[in-house]
């Protein structure tokens, strides 16, 4: 989690559309424009003339660019994220084969 966002969204489109942002109710999309998919830095202008992924935030007047002022970057978010989700598949998993045996054993028991 984030104590700074109501959520995340995983695995997001490349390109976000205005159906995205109504479907999921999404009122602000943040953009951080220091930090790029190479991770070299980008300058504002240049983010918002290259970088079509945000042309509908953009003309709703939802898109904001955050610069967080630490070395902590997108990526390294992302990768935080994806070892998280990685933990929580893991417990999922094992909470889904016992309900399963569970499951086998009480059918099992009732002779079904």
């Amino acid at each position: 989690g984030c104590k700074f966002v109501d959520d995340v969204l995983m695995g997001p489109p490349i390109v976000i559309t205005k159906q995205m942002l109504s479907t999921l109710r999404i009122n602000v999309v943040l953009r951080f424009p220091e930090d790029s998919a190479d991770g070299r830095p980008r300058s504002i202008s240049t983010v918002s003339e290259t970088d079509l992924r945000y042309e509908v935030p953009e003309g709703m007047g939802i898109c904001r660019d955050y610069r967080s002022g630490h070395d902590l970057s997108v990526r390294q978010i992302a990768d935080r994220v994806k070892a998280e989700a990685d933990i929580l598949k893991e417990r999922f998993d094992r909470k889904a084969s016992l309900e399963k045996e569970h499951t086998e054993r009480k059918v099992a028991e009732l002779g079904y």
